[in-house]
């Protein structure tokens, strides 16, 4: 499940602000993956100063907070929105005039109003839809293999509450979902490991991607490596082949396509080195172009 999992994705792009010393520097004391929790407790407990005394009017609550970060970080339509957001953590946590009018028209720009409803749409109860199945046999196999404790057998309703509640970057956790966890049929991990090791396919991670943690690819590719061709796309999320040609880097298509249909592409497009061309630091604060479109789009 994409928001839960988001949880570790969210600390590791947070840290990249922590190094990089255009970024950090406003954060003073305090980094910014660490301010987030601050603020999660703050708004839990109605304590968070420019939300009760400036931000009222948008009716916000901690899910919508977390939705409203979430549907920004994880866009694949837009790779560079996301560099907004610790600047929008630094803000709520700092609260002075210049904040409080900037947040005023962030929230705006994400269609809140006074009468902005903090409820979230539930998914479809329908057990059958595609998108539901896929995420509950996501929990039972691989975020299994990635979470369990010792002497835990699966990922039962407080794991899932823990997870939930350790980002500042998720949506509400769908109660169809976990209600169907305890009834699915399990595949024993041994046949799904094997059914893994026998396919030919190639594999592309990225960094930054909720929906195949680095580390658990890179563990599946280290499984796998006679049949398995792996690629890291560093800074990149979820659909890399999307949001990063969307921004003019076409290396991860390119071996896609290339791997996939090599009599229909030249060799020179299955060239990995590619790679290296692809960005290497979030710019956080605004000094290229296309970042500062961004900003001004959502904020």
């Amino acid at each position: 499940m994409y928001n839960i999992r988001a949880a570790s994705i969210a600390s590791q792009f947070l840290a990249y602000c922590h190094y990089q010393i255009e970024c950090v520097k406003y954060f003073l004391t305090d980094s910014p993956g660490i301010i987030p929790y601050k603020i999660l407790q703050d708004i839990d407990s109605n304590n968070q100063l420019c939300i009760k005394r400036y931000l009222k009017k948008y009716n916000l609550t901690l899910s919508l907070i977390k939705s409203i970060l979430f549907s920004i970080f994880q866009s694949a339509a837009n790779y560079y929105d996301r560099s907004i957001i610790p600047a929008v953590i630094f803000r709520l946590n700092r609260c002075n005039k210049e904040d409080v009018l900037a947040l005023d028209l962030f929230f705006q720009a994400q269609g809140l109003s006074s009468s902005a409803s903090s409820s979230s749409e539930p998914l479809s109860t329908d057990a059958n839809t595609p998108v539901l199945n896929f995420d509950v046999l996501y929990y039972n196999i691989a975020f299994s293999e990635l979470w369990l404790y010792f002497n835990q057998s699966d990922i039962d309703q407080q794991a899932l509450n823990t997870f939930q509640n350790a980002t500042i970057i998720a949506p509400d956790l769908p109660s169809d979902l976990i209600a169907l966890i305890d009834a699915w049929p399990k595949c024993p991990l041994d046949k799904y490991r094997c059914l893994l090791a026998n396919s030919s396919m190639l594999m592309i991670a990225a960094r930054l991607d909720g929906t195949t943690p680095l580390d658990f690819a890179s563990h599946l590719a280290s499984i796998t490596r006679k049949t398995r061709t792996f690629y890291t796309i560093p800074l990149s999320g979820h659909i890399i082949q999307l949001s990063l040609t969307t921004a003019g880097y076409t290396c991860p298509l390119h071996l896609i396509l290339s791997w996939t249909f090599p009599s229909l592409f030249p060799s020179e497009c299955n060239k990995p080195s590619c790679i290296t061309d692809l960005p290497t630091m979030i710019d956080f604060v605004g000094e290229t172009e296309m970042v500062q479109m961004s900003s001004l789009k959502i904020s």
